[in-house]
């Protein structure tokens, strides 16, 4: 059985979303169905106790935004919270942990390494430049079309064009 808002675009943006009425059983819901829906979803990803709350918490925000239909809304919460834990592990495996950098002064080699690749950065293209930034900030495909406005193909092509030029330098 799908969830979807009735009238609602799949593909649409949530922010063109008008917001859902509230029913009223939310907090009734969230009550019951809080402590299952976190260990339903830490049993199924494997994340960080913060990455499991967070993905929950957004599960109950798109309760609220959504409203979806009430019969099976536990496999429905369950579902959007693992999909979103999966979303942010990926964000945070790609990004890895923050670490302490040290003294700058104590290791210039990996300076003059980063200037480098700076000015092998410079000989891009603008868009280029542009969508591989985003691409080493975290940034997925969808989210570097809405940032840019540029077609899926082309936020696709485009960083590997940059590899590709990158790798020639």
């Amino acid at each position: 059985m799908r969830f979807e808002r009735q009238g609602a675009d799949r593909g649409s943006d949530d922010r063109d979303m008008e917001p859902a009425r509230l029913i009223g059983d939310e907090e009734a819901l969230f009550r019951r169905y809080d402590d299952e829906l976190v260990e339903r979803t830490r049993s199924a990803v494997k994340a960080a106790d913060a990455t499991i709350e967070d993905a929950c918490s957004f599960a109950w925000m798109q309760l609220l935004r959504r409203q979806p239909p009430r019969d099976d809304l536990l496999s429905w919460l369950t579902m959007t919270a693992i999909r979103q834990a999966w979303r942010l592990s990926e964000r945070e495996s790609r990004s890895g942990p923050l670490r302490d950098a040290g003294d700058p002064r104590q290791d210039m080699a990996g300076y003059e390494l980063g200037w480098d690749g700076l000015a092998r950065v410079a000989d891009l293209r603008l868009r280029q430049r542009r969508l591989v930034g985003l691409q080493a900030a975290g940034f997925t495909y969808d989210e570097m079309c809405t940032v840019t406005g540029d077609s899926w193909r082309t936020v696709d092509r485009q960083p590997r064009r940059a590899a590709k030029v990158l790798r020639r330098l």
